[in-house]
């Protein structure tokens, strides 16, 4: 999905708050969809050009679990309650109700995201002493390998086989 920046969504917002067309004709000057123009302009209607600040935004449980409290006492819809608390999608919200069902509210809290840190640069061991180790490592791998050979019958020294 294309994000866009507050300042093109500004810009149309105020054509349209100008009159220099409606949904169609902007959605059609600016190549984007017209149900988004739509959008945009209800969000500033309803929150000023603060609402067409997006992205990027964390909510804390306790966020979570009071909009969802407040929908249910008010009776109001995931498309209301987007608006009123305004959450950038009700998409967002459909989520957290989803996850509240079937998780309780421990399952609104956040989870971390992304790769997890491998335990070579949790310890961060210098580079020379990692060399060192494969080294040694190699170096008892190929002892035991030629000792292998030489137990199954193979010559000792292969014309491949270099010793370090």
């Amino acid at each position: 999905m294309r994000k866009y920046t507050f300042v093109f969504k500004k810009k149309v917002v105020s054509d349209y708050l100008n009159n220099e067309g409606g949904y169609k004709y902007l959605a059609h000057k600016y190549q984007i969809n017209r149900t988004l123009v739509r959008h945009w302009v209800r969000i500033y209607n309803y929150h000023g050009w603060e609402g067409l600040v997006g992205g990027g935004k964390s909510y804390t449980t306790k966020f979570k679990l009071d909009v969802i409290e407040y929908m249910e006492t008010n009776g109001l819809s995931i498309q209301e309650t987007a608006k009123k608390f305004n959450i950038g999608s009700n998409r967002t919200l459909s989520k957290w109700i989803e996850q509240y069902e079937e998780g309780g509210a421990s399952s609104l809290e956040s989870q971390k995201r992304g790769r997890k840190i491998s335990m070579n640069s949790k310890l961060n061991i210098p580079k020379k002493l990692k060399d060192e180790s494969l080294e040694e490592e190699v170096i008892r791998l190929r002892a035991e390998n030629a000792y292998l050979k030489k137990w199954n019958g193979n010559t000792f020294f292969d014309k491949n086989y270099k010793v370090l």
